[in-house]
């Protein structure tokens, strides 16, 4: 009986063929797997990988501003950003987006944006750019939906960085960021922050006067 022949595609661009599922997981960099032809990549790729969550939160922007497009109205979007260098402050801003908005590369960013967003980055870090309104089903159903795998995961890393939080619940976190968003833009406000608390320096005691100081002459 003929032995199976495994094809993988790896990171690198390179091709290998092996006979045994052993060896295949032996590779590393595994982009696909297939066999006589047929896709058996999840066999050996846990999913979802970073890859996917960026392709995912791509396809969500992309998919949202083809939707502002075809009903030529406006959409509400959230931008995250980040003090570069530090973990001093993470900012989130509304920003309203017309279909005829020019758009432009901004670095850390992987979809093109409109020019009014690229501008309101500046020089801070790019940290998340997502149509509010997957922010507010998200919110809604108590969990993150398709393509907000990422936003999840930035947001969470930036906000406990910057609030020094240790061992809080990754996806519980985010959607109580994205909660006080919405609940600041229903109040009318369009943009904020959180910031790193300054350390708190002890006051020194005042010197006791001595009993019985005698007064210089």
């Amino acid at each position: 009986m003929a032995k199976k022949i495994y094809v993988v595609a790896l990171a690198n661009g390179s091709v290998v063929e092996v006979n045994s599922k052993k060896a295949v997981r032996e590779l590393e960099g595994i982009m696909s797997v297939t066999i006589d032809g047929t896709d058996i990549t999840p066999e050996f790729v846990e999913a979802p990988t970073e890859y996917t969550e960026a392709v995912e939160a791509i396809e969500a922007v992309e998919e949202a501003q083809a939707e502002v497009e075809a009903l030529e109205a406006p959409i509400p979007y959230i931008l995250f950003t980040a003090s570069r260098g530090n973990a001093q402050r993470l900012t989130w801003r509304q920003a309203i987006v017309n279909p005829d908005d020019e758009l432009v590369k901004v670095k850390g960013c992987a979809a093109l944006l409109p020019t009014q967003v690229a501008e309101a980055i500046g020089s801070d870090k790019f940290v998340s750019y997502i149509p509010q309104a997957m922010l507010e089903r998200s919110v809604a159903e108590g969990k993150p939906i398709r393509g907000l795998a990422s936003t999840v995961s930035d947001v969470f890393n930036r906000y406990t960085k910057v609030l020094e939080i240790k061992g809080a619940d990754r996806i519980e976190t985010a959607l109580s960021v994205f909660a006080e968003v919405l609940e600041a833009i229903d109040n009318g406000v369009t943009e904020g922050e959180w910031a790193r608390p300054e350390p708190e320096v002890p006051e020194l005691p005042e010197a006791p006067q001595g009993e019985g100081e005698v007064e210089a002459a």
